[in-house]
């Protein structure tokens, strides 16, 4: 029988659809193949490029990366980025990682309140050492079985995305209200 392997980006659109399927109440979008910022400047007349600019985000145009799948929302008719979950089908190099890490670390000068992750397929035996050297930047992993998540792993990755929305959403509005504070503690939680 001839199987053939999926795509990284078939895996992303169907994890996103499956993704997209279970969060539909928070209020949010699940799509993959999105393009975000990367970079904002200040053009020589002091305005901000690529800011007013209200045409389609452009990989290679105005400092935009695509990401493999964006949880987002709509407030006041615009694009707000809530988590973005990069895909590996196979496991996943150092060489991988850090190039991730560093595209994670970009989009987020830009989104300050942006959630980052990673699901890396066909790693049975879960998150490795070196994803934890050098993942820095990534706000979650999670390592497949398969290619594409169980009942079991699809549940929690939608529950590990509600939060990362909340969160998100939370970062956001302190970010946003120079007067609000945060709170009295704020810890990075770590789940194994």
């Amino acid at each position: 029988m001839n199987h053939v392997t999926p795509s990284e980006g078939q895996i992303a659109a169907d994890l996103a659809h499956e993704l997209n399927a279970r969060l539909t109440n928070q209020g949010v979008r699940v799509e993959p193949h999105v393009n975000l910022y990367y970079s904002l400047g200040v053009g020589n007349d002091g305005a901000l490029t690529a800011s007013a600019d209200q045409r389609p985000i452009r990989r290679g145009n105005l400092a935009a990366f695509q990401v493999d799948i964006l949880v987002s929302e709509a407030a006041r008719q615009r694009l707000v980025p809530r988590v973005v979950i990069e895909v590996k089908k196979a496991g996943i190099t150092t060489h991988s990682l850090l190039t991730y890490a560093a595209k994670a670390e970009r989009h987020k000068q830009v989104y300050p309140y942006l959630r980052y992750g990673i699901v890396v397929g066909r790693s049975p035996g879960g998150v490795e050492r070196k994803w934890l050297f050098h993942g820095s930047q990534f706000d979650f992993m999670v390592a497949l079985a398969s290619f594409l998540p169980t009942k079991r792993e699809a549940d929690h990755l939608a529950a590990i995305l509600t939060e990362e929305v909340q969160m998100s959403r939370r970062l956001g509005e302190i970010l946003a209200s120079p007067r609000k504070k945060a709170s009295s503690v704020v810890r990075r939680r770590l789940e194994l």
